[in-house]
């Protein structure tokens, strides 16, 4: 019997807690959707590589990342400062194979940016850098653990995928 109610109970939270992430709008003849714009989903951490070029009317939103100058930004931190300041929309950085010697920061008042690397080839895509906590700033200040960091998040709906971040010693 104690299974049972177990079970009962599971299944009035799991409904529960489905009903808070889904908006069912009775206006549009009853039609449930997800409320896309405050939730990362899986469209968030792909490009559609086929449909990628840098004439094309950029629907989608994407900033090409490519050392070799053949793409928006030879940098990741430039793609990232390409994004508009309090952006209310999804952008998509996609960064082809290469090791990209930076550190990068994705500041509060640019939400909505993914990383995205080559599709199975995470280890061609490194952002690397060589801070230590103890490194001094430009002001003399120590670093700490988060100021050392190769890639630094302060943005909501921040995600990556197909990215290696690798901090490496002095």
């Amino acid at each position: 019997m104690e299974v049972l109610v177990f079970g009962v109970q599971l299944l009035v939270l799991f409904v529960s807690v489905f009903f808070m992430w889904v908006e069912v709008d009775l206006a549009e003849g009853g039609n449930v959707r997800v409320n896309a714009g405050k939730y990362i989903s899986w469209d968030d951490l792909k490009v559609d590589e086929r449909r990628l070029r840098l004439n094309s009317n950029n629907e989608d939103r994407v900033i090409v990342v490519d050392q070799h100058g053949r793409g928006h930004s030879r940098t990741v931190q430039g793609a990232v400062d390409m994004v508009p300041e309090h952006n209310k929309e999804r952008v998509k950085v996609y960064i082809y194979p290469g090791i990209y010697r930076e550190k990068v920061f994705v500041p509060k008042s640019k939400p909505y940016v993914s990383l995205i690397g080559k599709i199975n080839e995470t280890a061609e895509v490194v952002i690397t850098w060589n801070s230590k906590a103890s490194d001094k700033s430009s002001s003399g200040q120590e670093l700490g653990t988060f100021g050392s960091a190769t890639v630094g998040v302060d943005s909501d709906y921040f995600c990556a995928a197909e990215i290696t971040f690798q901090a490496r010693k002095g």
